[in-house]
């Protein structure tokens, strides 16, 4: 289940608050080598850089991180979360600016609630991501030899958005029910040139993050079952339309 999904610029001070009230035993981070925020609280981390290694001689190592376990694995596919896995389920997981990075986040979506209880994620907030928030303008063209240019951030390749009360047909229920799910867009060029999608969020506030909680399952979907067809047209109002929905 998914819940408490927004904008809220204090979700980590909220999440530290949560962890020190709960005093859980078993906490990990996937993906929270590079900037680790929960050290505290954190006893386990996955993620392809070796945190021991990567943060040892910078300021931000310290006794929290050294007695912390390290998996290193590619969080892509099965075999980077086989350790992970063997362990006993953990009490809470950290997944934070991690999945718009990553090439196969569907794997990591479906992971997480099979060695989690309940968790967090965030991700940066769509129109952050269909903005020009690097300032690669006409002054950095030319160093780059850019043609145009970018939205977002250049190494991100998916757009997310949290949809409430979505509706869908269930086939282990046999019914349609309701559930808040999380929504996933490849960031593909042509975003870039839809016109119509970005004059929309001209007018909107550009946050830095989207933020939700889950407990139990981790509902979420590719646009479109992951197919971008049947025709040009198609996709570009389906992005158009459906980017705009949710969070």
């Amino acid at each position: 289940m998914i819940f408490n999904a927004s904008l809220d610029i204090n979700a980590r001070e909220k999440v530290i608050d949560y962890l020190k009230e709960k005093k859980f035993k078993r906490v990990i981070d996937i993906g929270g080598s590079m900037a680790p925020w929960a050290k505290e609280f954190v006893t386990h981390y996955l993620d392809i850089l070796d945190i021991h290694v990567h943060l040892k001689n910078t300021g931000i190592y310290d006794d929290n991180i050294a007695r912390s376990k390290m998996f290193v694995g590619d969080i892509n596919d099965g075999y980077g979360w086989g350790e992970v896995l063997a362990e006993e389920p953990f009490d809470f997981a950290i997944c934070s600016q991690t999945l718009e990075d990553i090439r196969n986040p569907s794997y990591t979506l479906r992971t997480l609630p099979v060695i989690a209880k309940e968790g967090f994620i965030s991700v940066p907030h769509k129109y952050r991501e269909l903005s020009f928030v690097e300032n690669y303008t006409l002054e950095h063209q030319g160093i780059f030899g850019l043609s145009k240019p970018y939205i977002g951030y250049l190494h991100h390749r998916w757009i997310f958005t949290v949809i409430e009360g979505y509706k869908f047909f269930d086939t282990q229920e046999g019914k349609i029910i309701q559930r808040n799910i999380l929504r996933l867009f490849p960031k593909l060029e042509f975003v870039s040139c839809l016109k119509e999608l970005t004059e929309k969020i001209k007018d909107k506030s550009v946050m830095n993050e989207l933020t939700l909680w889950w407990k139990g399952d981790l509902p979420f979907e590719i646009i479109n079952g992951d197919f971008l067809g049947p025709d040009p047209k198609s996709v570009f109002e389906m992005y158009t339309d459906k980017m705009e929905e949710g969070i």
